[in-house]
């Protein structure tokens, strides 16, 4: 599992954890990272990403993200 934290223009600070999986539309294609890649996947900005944890899901505005970490939880 992998904690993210997306970082807006406004400095504004988001954090999410436990998060097994993202999904996202890139040039009309699904693309899915599973949580082995998580950690070495380029996310893009400026589209929207879908995050999953065992219990939950959440949609993240790209607009206006500057960028986004990535961290390994215990």
């Amino acid at each position: 599992m992998c904690g993210f934290i997306f970082h807006y223009e406004n400095n504004a600070e988001h954090p999410f954890e436990h998060i097994i999986s993202v999904k996202y539309s890139h040039a009309g294609s699904s693309v899915t990272v599973e949580e082995k890649e998580l950690l070495t996947h380029s996310f893009p900005t400026g589209i929207d990403l879908h995050l999953f944890s065992a219990t939950s899901n959440f949609t993240i505005s790209g607009k206006n993200l500057v960028y986004i970490e990535v961290r390994k939880e215990s």
